[in-house]
């Protein structure tokens, strides 16, 4: 059924072979010694040192793990709006599915800059002059693996094993939110040790999902890409796009958004949109694929009909 029964690690200050147990469900019962227990919907609640609490929706809206307590919000479009992390919250503006901002007390916290890669640059709380920016480095991927100042000097560097797990390099922790495939705008809550990508949670540690699919497609509900971890992306916790298929969006997107669109552009526009997001339904023979793919392009146009990328100030 793709249920991971054993781990072996060597380096990157974790060895040894850690063993799996599932249920007739799938749902996963313990992990080396650590012991995990589920709800009948399959919502993780307690396991690997982490507490969690789901709503009738089954969302994510409390997590206790490594002495932090985390807090959900949800919108009505089912994308979270708002965390809380022992005691301080934060606000998530969003352009389309995309982060842009981080508003705490009813100011800016941190501002990301969304491009041809996704998220390119983040840039912290602080005047024009004063605020620190952090320009990302993906790998094929799409994970950010390092991190630039504006002088071109390297401030964080990171290795992953295969489900996103941090396994090494320099100050790791970084700034960015957006960590293991971080282009497709998923966040790594370091305060969790989950990984958002909007419909659910990706746990690294277990390297499955801590709920389970709620199309309940396929013969697992759990798994991650498949385990196609190579070639295979979620772009949003239930849509699993080819890797290469992501990339290819995101260098159109790039080229379009560098050019001025007139009027008669722009209607050219909506036709490519179409014409990319059924293209990319047909190739890989998933519709819902598609919608995602042509919601997030048209999100794109409608900003460039409107005059291009505003820079967030």
């Amino acid at each position: 059924m793709g249920n991971r029964t054993s781990k072996t690690d060597t380096g990157g200050g974790i060895n040894g072979t850690v063993g799996y147990s599932y249920n007739n469900a799938n749902m996963l019962l313990t992990r080396g010694a650590n012991s995990y227990t589920n709800d009948a919907d399959g919502n993780t609640l307690t396991g690997g040192g982490r507490t969690n609490t789901w709503d009738s929706e089954n969302r994510l809206i409390s997590c206790s793990y490594s002495g932090n307590t985390t807090t959900n919000i949800y919108g009505s479009d089912g994308i979270r709006h708002r965390s809380t992390v022992n005691g301080t919250t934060t606000d998530t503006v969003l352009d389309s599915l995309m982060m842009v901002r981080e508003m705490r007390g009813g100011s800016a916290y941190a501002t990301y800059f969304i491009g041809a890669h996704g998220p390119e640059y983040r840039r912290d709380n602080g005047t024009p002059t004063s605020a620190v920016v952090r320009w990302y480095v993906y790998d094929g991927l799409g994970s950010v693996i390092a991190e630039v100042d504006p002088s071109g000097n390297v401030t964080s560097s990171r290795k992953y094993d295969a489900y996103g797990l941090v396994r090494g390099g320099v100050s790791p922790g970084g700034t960015s939110k957006q960590k293991f495939v971080g282009s497709l705008g998923h966040t790594s809550d370091d305060e969790s040790g989950l990984i958002y990508m909007r419909a659910r949670y990706l746990d690294p540690t277990s390297g499955r999902f801590a709920n389970e699919d709620a199309a309940k497609d396929g013969p697992n509900w759990f798994v991650y890409t498949g385990n196609n971890l190579v070639n295979k992306v979620d772009a949003s916790g239930n849509e699993v796009i080819g890797a290469i298929v992501g990339a290819i969006i995101r260098m159109i997107l790039g080229g379009i958004s560098a050019y001025y669109f007139s009027p008669t552009q722009s209607v050219l526009l909506g036709m490519l949109a179409g014409a990319i997001s059924g293209a990319i339904g047909g190739l890989i023979g998933n519709p819902a694929v598609a919608g995602f793919v042509g919601s997030f392009i048209g999100s794109v146009t409608a900003d460039l009909n409107a005059g291009g990328f505003a820079a967030i100030s």
